[in-house]
């Protein structure tokens, strides 16, 4: 039971939900299909970009320069897991390998952010 205004158990708050009118999440197959394979090619696109940048700094100018920074910030999110995963499952650093887990993460954290805008500007021009 829930101190406050109601002792409602969980199961009853989201029925009382559902009777007032209160919108349930909504599940990705609520997406229509073709803009779901815009989102996941369009983040595919880049990550793809990102990790050949990425190759093409790392062997020029280096990724302590400023653009090596530059580019590890705007990929912080496979920068950071996949160092953190090779180091906890190898203790050591394999190119091939990070650069590989850096894509994969990349492109799952460009698709929620593409899915993100998507969603808010349909929630924006919808009212």
């Amino acid at each position: 039971m829930w101190p406050g205004n109601t002792n409602h158990p969980i199961g009853g708050l989201r029925r009382a939900n559902r009777e007032i009118g209160v919108p349930r999440f909504q599940p990705i197959s609520a997406v229509p299909k073709e803009l779901f394979l815009k989102i996941i090619a369009a983040a595919l696109v880049l990550a793809l970009i990102w990790t050949a940048v990425l190759i093409f700094i790392a062997r020029t100018v280096g990724l302590h320069s400023t653009p090596g920074m530059w580019t590890g910030a705007v990929g912080l999110p496979g920068v950071v897991i996949a160092n953190w995963i090779q180091g906890q499952l190898f203790h050591r650093f394999h190119r091939p390998l990070g650069y590989s887990l850096m894509f994969v993460i990349n492109w799952v954290f460009y698709c929620s952010v593409l899915q993100g805008i998507v969603s808010f500007k349909h929630r924006i021009w919808a009212k």
